[in-house]
Formats: C-alpha cells, sequence, structure tokens
C-alpha cells in the first residue's frame, strides 16, 4: 500500500507537465501554420502580380520578353507550389487530435 501512492503523485504531475507541454507545442504550430498560410497567400499574390506583369511587359518589350518570364515566371511559381501544399495539412494534422 506504501509503494502506489508515490508512484501515482509523479505520474500526475508528469500528465500535467505533458499536457501544458501539449498545449504549448499545439499554440506555437498553430502560430507557424498561419504564419505559413500568410506567407503562402503572399507568394501566390506576388505569383499573379509577376504574371500579370509579365503579360504586361511582352508586347510592348519584345526584346526583354526572353529575359523576364525564365527569370520570373520560373522561379516564382516554384516558390508558391510547395507552400500552398504544405500549409493546408499541418493545421488539420495540429489542431484536431488535441483539441
Amino acid at each position: 500500500p506504501s509503494r502506489p501512492e508515490p508512484e501515482t503523485e509523479p505520474s500526475r504531475a508528469t500528465s500535467r507537465a505533458t499536457s501544458r507541454a501539449t498545449s504549448r507545442a499545439a499554440s506555437r504550430v498553430s502560430r507557424a501554420a498561419s504564419r505559413v498560410s500568410r506567407a503562402a497567400s503572399r507568394v501566390s499574390r506576388a505569383a499573379s502580380r509577376v504574371s500579370r506583369a509579365t503579360s504586361r511587359v511582352e508586347p510592348s518589350h519584345k526584346p526583354s520578353r526572353a529575359e523576364a518570364k525564365p527569370s520570373q515566371a520560373e522561379v516564382e511559381p516554384s516558390r508558391a507550389e510547395p507552400s500552398r501544399v504544405e500549409s493546408p495539412p499541418k493545421p488539420s494534422q495540429f489542431s484536431k487530435p488535441i483539441s
């Protein structure tokens, strides 16, 4: 009877500590997910701006078309696509099981 009492007390303390740690981690993950989603929206906006700018530049400046297209059109989508793919699964994975 004397042994189980000291064993249960630290387990309660550890469970409290783990619950606190999980709540802290969840808040950190949710903040990071919101940052990633914001960054993805910024990148998508920048990509749309670049695509509009390239479409405007094409008819007026014919020689600079070949130089502007690969640098802007190829670099921006590569930044935009992985961030869009990564941002939606992160909040769904971490926020649902904890809540």
